[in-house]
């Protein structure tokens, strides 16, 4: 099964609007900006949603669009529904006629039993039940940051905590403060294996690294950082 895009930035349309329920209006510009959707194609997708009675509009300077009912009160499958029907994943399933294997066809009970699984989920499912992780997610402290605050507690690779100083290593000398420096390079390193997903190797290697530096071993190579 393959969703169409309309189905997938109808939702996100549509909870945008949910977040929004009971603040007012909300424009074809804010959802298109929030949900990086173009507004020409956002307009059209609104189109059906009013049509389905699901979405309702605001004319004037400050209009814009809302829902017609509490997000509690709209499940996920009424957006399915509108835009891509109410017909099974195989048109044999919703139309026996269609095909003349019907009465002996096994396969055509697993697509049967294959759509009303995935259209239980989606009745199951409420805007609001969207719209309540949304909030769940952005109360959540950043798990970047929670990796460099680990760092610090820890120290880099597994050493004892330490605190930040210097970001400068001179080259071909000794380490004046091994263990701030130590950290420094985790904290700036740890940053980017995270955002660059580098390989295993990589992480070792940088490990090993910052291990030398913490121990007050000298770092030939390494520039200012």
């Amino acid at each position: 099964m393959k969703l169409n895009t309309k189905t997938r930035y109808g939702t996100r349309a549509m909870l945008e609007l949910a977040l929004n329920y009971g603040k007012g209006v909300v424009s074809v510009g804010e959802i298109a900006t929030r949900q990086h959707v173009s507004p020409k194609y956002l307009e059209h997708l609104l189109a059906a949603l009013r049509s389905a009675n699901l979405v309702r509009s605001v004319r004037g300077a400050q209009g814009g669009h809302t829902l017609t009912r509490p997000p509690h009160q709209m499940n996920l499958r009424e957006i399915y529904d509108t835009f891509e029907g109410r017909d099974g994943f195989v048109e044999c399933t919703t139309n026996p006629e269609f095909c003349d294997r019907t009465e002996f066809c096994v396969t055509q009970d697993v697509w049967d039993q294959l759509h009303t699984a995935c259209m239980e989920i989606l009745e199951s499912m409420t805007l609001e039940d969207l719209a309540r992780r949304v909030r769940e997610k952005q109360s959540e402290p950043d798990d970047f940051d929670q990796r460099a605050l680990h760092s610090v507690g820890q120290g880099c690779c597994g050493q004892a905590p330490c605190d930040p100083g210097p970001r400068r290593l001179s080259r071909y000398r000794p380490c004046r403060y091994p263990q701030r420096v130590g950290l420094s390079i985790g904290l700036i390193f740890h940053r980017r294996l995270v955002a660059l997903s580098l390989s295993g190797k990589a992480q070792r290697k940088f490990c090993g690294f910052a291990q030398s530096c913490s121990s007050g071993a000298t770092a030939p190579g390494t520039e200012s950082l």
